[in-house]
C-alpha cells in the first residue's frame, strides 16, 4: 500500500497497483471534499465511491486479487480514512447555506459531535453501506471466491444478500437494472466502469440512471439503453479510465 496525502493531513492508503490516474482522481475528489467543507460523512463516502469504483476496476484488469485480498484492501483504506477525518476535521465548518425559498436561505454549519471513535466509525460504515458502490464491491468480492469478513460487517450472508436483493430489484420491462440485468447475462465479464465510458456518460450519471432517478426519454438514459440493447462488449480502449489532463 502506498499513501496519498489531502490537505488536511488526511492520508489514504492506496493499493500499490493503482496507476496515476486513479491516484489523480482521488485527490482530486478529496480536495474537492475539502474544497467544499463537506461534513465529514459525505466526505467519506465521496472518496469510498471513488476508491470502490477503482479498486473494482483494477481487479477486473487480472491482477491476481482474491476476495480476501480485496476486502483487506478495502479494510485498510477505509480504516486510514475515517481514522484521519475523525482526527483531522475541523471542529467547525461552515457548510453550503440552506436555500428556504427563493431570495432567503440559512447558514449551515458542520459541528463535530462525536465521543468516541468506535461510535463515529460505526455510523461511517452505515452511511458506506448504503451506496450504491458498496453493493458493486461485494458483487465483485463475491464473483472471487471464497468470502471471510466484509469490511464493516459480518460474512459472506451480507456480501451474497446484497446481491441478490439488487437481483430482486431488475423486474421486467426496460427498467435500468432489468437491462443493466439482461446485459450482464449476456456479457459477464464487462464492469460498470467499462458501460458508462464506451455509453459517453459520467460515473455519477450512471449511477443516478441506474438508481432511477433519470428521466427515461433524457439523452443520458438513450446512450445507456442503446448501448446495453445492443448486448456488445465495449472496445477495448474504454477498459481503462481516461488519462488525466
Amino acid at each position: 500500500m502506498n499513501a496519498l496525502a489531502g490537505s488536511r493531513k488526511m492520508t489514504l492508503d492506496l493499493p500499490d497497483d493503482f496507476d496515476g490516474a486513479a491516484r489523480d482522481r482521488l485527490a482530486k475528489t478529496l480536495a474537492a471534499a475539502e474544497l467544499k467543507c463537506s461534513e465529514p460523512f459525505a466526505l467519506i463516502v465521496a472518496v469510498f465511491q471513488v476508491f470502490a469504483d477503482e479498486l473494482i476496476f483494477a481487479t477486473s484488469e487480472g491482477t491476481g486479487r482474491t476476495a480476501a485480498t480485496v476486502q483487506g484492501e478495502t479494510k485498510t483504506f477505509l480504516d486510514g480514512l475515517i481514522r484521519s477525518v475523525y482526527d483531522e476535521y475541523p471542529r467547525s465548518v461552515r457548510l453550503a447555506d440552506l436555500v428556504l425559498r427563493p431570495g432567503l436561505s440559512a447558514q449551515q454549519w458542520s459541528t463535530v459531535t462525536w465521543r468516541n471513535f468506535r461510535g463515529f466509525k460505526s455510523q461511517a460504515y452505515e452511511e458506506i453501506r448504503r451506496t450504491r458502490l458498496w453493493g458493486d464491491l461485494q458483487r465483485c468480492v463475491v464473483s472471487l471466491g471464497e468470502v471471510t469478513d466484509t469490511p464493516g460487517s459480518d460474512s459472506r450472508a451480507e456480501a451474497e444478500g446484497t446481491v441478490q436483493a439488487q437481483s430482486r430489484q431488475a423486474t421486467a420491462g426496460d427498467t435500468p437494472r432489468s437491462l443493466l440485468a439482461a446485459y450482464q447475462a449476456a456479457c459477464p465479464d464487462v464492469k460498470n466502469a467499462w458501460i458508462y465510458r464506451a455509453a459517453g456518460v459520467h460515473s455519477p450519471d450512471f449511477y443516478r440512471w441506474r438508481n432511477g432517478e433519470v428521466p427515461r426519454g433524457s439523452r443520458l438514459a438513450q446512450r445507456l439503453v442503446k448501448f446495453l440493447k445492443a448486448k456488445q462488449e465495449p472496445a477495448v480502449r474504454f477498459r481503462k479510465p481516461p488519462a488525466s489532463k
